[in-house]
């Protein structure tokens, strides 16, 4: 583990400026990588060390690797690229867990308001969509994508719709259940990054998440100290 986090580090700490400096056709497909690299980095390094600040500082960066690709498609006017799509919403949630919400905010406004057919899927851009709606408290709009999302055939959409529409209903039992459910598919992940974001979305919108949720660390969700 310690030769993969120097690896990641030493990779990882001109990601920002990376994408900035690259022909933007490039910047898409290296911003999503280097959103990847931080995410896994923020959670080997959590796994080994226990630093909250550290694995949020990883998160944040991952977040704004995406913005900073978003603000260039937007200068350029290039809504054209597969890489600009909604559906490209793990920095998002990298950003919630971070308890970013400034830089989740700017990631929902700087991305696509339709879904980008052939980019993305369908169900990605409705949970990317609802996330994105819930974080900056747009409540009806939340509701209606997420009866969109419910209708999706697949297993994880149905998964996504239990998370978010406990949310939606300020249901603390239902987000317990949803998550344990979404971790079933991930048991091999240290630090449940998503569940993490969930469970800080559901405490910024004043729901009691319970504690002691697998792989979703109390020290991740509460608010850090400032």
């Amino acid at each position: 583990m310690d030769e993969e986090l120097g690896e990641l580090e030493g990779e990882l700490v001109d990601a920002v400026s990376t994408v900035e400096r690259l022909e933007l056709s490039a910047a898409g497909p290296r911003s999503v990588e280097f959103s990847r690299k931080l995410r896994r980095l923020a959670i080997l390094s959590f796994a080994e060390f226990q630093d909250a600040r550290e694995f949020r500082s990883h998160l944040a960066r991952s977040a704004l690797v995406r913005e900073t690709y978003l603000k260039r498609c937007a200068a350029a006017s290039a809504t054209e690229l597969p890489h600009y799509a909604t559906g490209r919403y793990d920095a998002l949630i990298d950003a919630i867990a971070a308890h970013r919400l400034d830089l989740a905010r700017s990631i929902v406004r700087l991305s696509p308001t339709s879904w980008q057919r052939g980019k993305e899927s369908r169900a990605d851009y409705l949970y990317g969509t609802v996330v994105g709606a819930l974080i900056c408290e747009r409540d009806e709009e939340a509701a209606a994508l997420l009866e969109e999302l419910a209708a999706e055939p697949d297993e994880y959409s149905r998964l996504c719709y239990r998370a978010l529409r406990s949310i939606l209903r300020r249901s603390a039992a239902e987000l317990e259940s949803s998550l344990a459910e979404l971790l079933r598919r991930d048991a091999d992940v240290p630090v449940f990054v998503e569940g993490v974001a969930l469970g800080v979305l559901a405490a910024k919108r004043g729901i009691g998440v319970p504690s002691g949720i697998d792989r979703c660390p109390d020290v991740l969700i509460r608010e850090p100290e400032r």
